[in-house]
């Protein structure tokens, strides 16, 4: 898989706001999928306001004021959506957080035992707001079939790794939405029809070269993972490529032992 071509065209692409999480997403054209929360982009679309602040604090390195900023907006609140959209950027917090882990420092790294116990609390809170939220889409799909609640289902699950659920999900999803969270299933649990699902989408959303990573990590293809990956983080703000990258350097520091 060639994504030269792919990963060159994200400097021109046109920009959307996600109306879940507030982070801005490169599309290639239309809805696409947001480079954070997974959520399905539409064009014109706005985040709530509390959610908008949170994000640009998290965005301009005000990480102290957006924890405090998502924990005010999500209490109490039986807003599915809000919540889902709190919890994605509350996990990309955790992302940011593991990421600033610097393992080339001397002595005992202790500041590096203080961004992974920073990481691992942001990601239980997000746990809990993705639950919360869940519950109330289940809810809804209940008693609706919504389709954007039956997506929203499969992108929390497939958050939290439950596997199961979010398999079940699939055959509730039609049109871009089923083949986009197919491409995901595939690739997050290294399926066979992964490499397909991929090459479908690259040129239609920027997420399917984050997946395609994986995918190269998966064939222990370090060297290719990491150009693309280095295509995305030099262009696109999205935490979990950043994690990536850090796990993937931990894992090549690992093999040359």
């Amino acid at each position: 898989m060639d994504c030269s071509t792919y990963a060159k065209e994200l400097k021109s692409l046109e920009k959307l706001r996600c109306q879940y999480c507030g982070s801005t997403v490169l599309t290639y054209g239309g809805s696409t999928f947001c480079h954070i929360c997974e959520g399905l982009v539409l064009p014109a679309a706005s985040p709530p306001e509390p959610i908008s602040e949170a994000y640009s604090m998290f965005a301009s390195g005000k990480i102290a004021d957006a924890k405090e900023a998502l924990s005010g907006a999500c209490k109490g609140s039986q807003n599915a959506r809000l919540l889902f959209g709190a919890a994605n950027i509350f996990d990309a917090i955790s992302d940011w957080e593991y990421s600033a882990a610097d393992y080339g420092r001397p002595g005992f790294m202790y500041e590096n035992s203080n961004s992974i116990y920073a990481s691992l609390d942001t990601t239980s809170k997000s746990k809990e707001m993705l639950y919360k939220s869940i519950k109330l889409l289940l809810q809804e799909y209940t008693e609706s079939k919504n389709a954007e609640a039956s997506y929203l289902l499969f992108a929390a699950n497939i958050k939290l790794k439950r596997k199961v659920y979010a398999f079940r999900q699939l055959a509730e999803l039609e049109d871009e939405p089923s083949k986009y969270a197919n491409t995901v299933y595939a690739a997050e649990y290294s399926e066979k029809s992964a490499k397909a699902h991929i090459d479908s989408l690259l040129g239609k959303h920027v997420n399917s070269l984050y997946y395609l990573s994986k995918y190269l990590i998966h064939l222990r293809k370090f060297k290719a993972a990491s150009d693309v990956l280095d295509a995305i983080n030099s262009n696109v703000f999205m935490p979990k490529a950043a994690y990536l990258m850090q796990r993937l350097k931990l894992l090549l520091e690992e093999t040359r032992l």
